[in-house]
């Protein structure tokens, strides 16, 4: 966990330097979503617990090949 605020201090820090090679704002917004990120997903589990599963979106592949549907 504290590996990103490390990497996000030594990238704003190049680019004070002069290395331009990553947009300033692509950085700021990357900072943005680690920092909103756990508490969206935490809402995210709440909605669930109280709204129930979705059905899934994907139909599962059942291995039978020829398999014909009646």
């Amino acid at each position: 966990m504290l590996r990103l605020p490390v990497y996000h201090i030594r990238r704003m820090a190049r680019w004070v330097m002069g290395d331009r090679a990553y947009p300033f704002s692509l950085s700021l917004l990357e900072m943005r979503g680690h920092l909103v990120g756990p508490a969206v997903l935490l809402q995210s589990r709440r909605r669930v617990r109280r709204q129930g599963r979705s059905a899934p979106t994907v139909t599962a592949i059942t291995g039978e090949q020829g398999a014909e549907e009646t």
